[in-house]
C-alpha cells in the first residue's frame, strides 16, 4: 500500500485565502456583537502587519477589555472556509486518482484469471 500525505497549507489550498475567509466570518460575528463597521478591514490591516498570531489578541486590546479572544479565536478555527484547492493540487490529485483506478483495474484484470 501506498499512502502520498501533503501538507495543507500552500500546498493544497493557498493559506492566505483560508485566513480572509476565516477573518470575514468573524467580523460578522464581531459587527452583530458590537455593531462596529469596517471589521474585516482592520482584522486583515492587523495580519498584514502583524502575522496571523496575534490578529484577536490586538484587535480586542482596542477594542475592550473583556477576555473574549478564545471565543473568536475557536470561530476562526472552527468556521466553514469559503476557499477552493489550487489548480495544480487539483490538477496532481485527478492525476493521482486516475493513475490508481487505472492500478485497480488492470489488478482486478490480472487476479479475475
Amino acid at each position: 500500500m501506498k499512502i502520498i500525505i501533503f501538507d495543507l497549507d500552500d500546498t493544497l489550498i493557498d493559506e492566505q485565502k483560508y485566513v480572509q475567509s476565516g477573518l470575514e466570518h468573524v467580523s460578522k460575528q464581531i459587527n452583530q456583537e458590537f455593531q462596529k463597521k469596517n471589521i474585516e478591514k482592520e482584522l486583515n490591516t492587523i495580519f498584514r502587519k502583524f502575522g496571523r498570531g496575534k490578529v484577536f489578541n490586538i484587535f480586542f486590546n482596542n477594542l475592550t477589555k473583556k477576555n473574549i479572544i478564545n471565543q473568536y479565536v475557536k470561530l476562526y478555527r472552527g468556521h466553514y472556509p469559503n476557499i477552493k484547492l489550487k489548480v495544480e493540487a487539483k490538477n496532481l490529485l485527478d492525476k493521482l486518482r486516475k493513475k490508481k483506478q487505472n492500478e485497480i483495474s488492470s489488478q482486478q484484470t490480472k487476479t479475475q484469471f
